[in-house]
């Protein structure tokens, strides 16, 4: 009677535990709607998970890194086409994995010390790619990127994936790979003639401070 008491107290303790945990978890990540996830975000891209690349430290804590291929950018001024991002590591309560819903992801991102880190876990969009790819060229808009993307239904309620596309349509796209192409493609004399240019604010700047040096 005694050891059957004991188990039951066992038991007790290990579900007071776990939903002591669960609510700890609830309490760091707010619910976000969608407009918080587009207002919070720093950086907005659409890219494909390549898999873990070690540890990155952020504030004294080994959080996980994770590189991503980039294909799109929504929001932000970046021009990565890969970029690592960082996630809370397996010792914490508020641990997730970034693939956990697949490879190809919307990601809501805020840059910290030269890496990104998602919002929340609802940062963290699982997406499918259109079987036929369009053109590049067509690709200008949310509404142009929405032809070639699906959010997935399995982890977003439709009310909630129809709001989020529709303000994501909204925003202007930026196609790494046909920044890249115009970057190659570009003529080397006309490469030549911007550097030159850039340089010429500098070039004055170096003579008028040597005219005053030599004052």
């Amino acid at each position: 009677m005694r050891q059957v008491k004991g188990i039951r107290s066992i038991l007790m303790m290990s579900l007071l535990i776990f939903l002591m945990t669960a609510s700890y978890t609830n309490a760091c990540w707010a619910y976000l709607t969608p407009e918080d996830l587009v207002t919070q975000a720093d950086t907005i891209i659409v890219g494909v998970i390549e898999g873990k690349t070690g540890e990155v430290k952020k504030e004294g804590i080994n959080e996980i890194g994770w590189g991503v291929q980039v294909k799109y950018y929504l929001k932000g001024t970046g021009e990565e086409s890969h970029m690592t991002v960082a996630t809370p590591p397996e010792n914490i309560s508020t641990h997730y994995d970034l693939d956990s819903g697949g490879n190809e992801v919307l990601l809501f991102l805020n840059e910290r010390d030269g890496y990104f880190t998602p919002v929340s876990p609802q940062g963290v969009v699982p997406v499918a790619f259109a079987n036929e790819a369009m053109e590049f060229e067509s690709i200008t808009s949310g509404e142009g990127l929405f032809k070639q993307i699906n959010i997935l239904e399995e982890n977003n309620e439709e009310a909630y994936r129809d709001q989020l596309t529709a303000l994501l349509k909204e925003l202007p796209v930026r196609v790494v790979e046909l920044e890249e192409k115009a970057a190659e493609n570009e003529d080397p004399q006309t490469r030549e003639f911007k550097l030159a240019y850039l340089s010429i604010p500098g070039a004055i700047l170096a003579a008028g401070l040597w005219a005053v040096l030599k004052k």
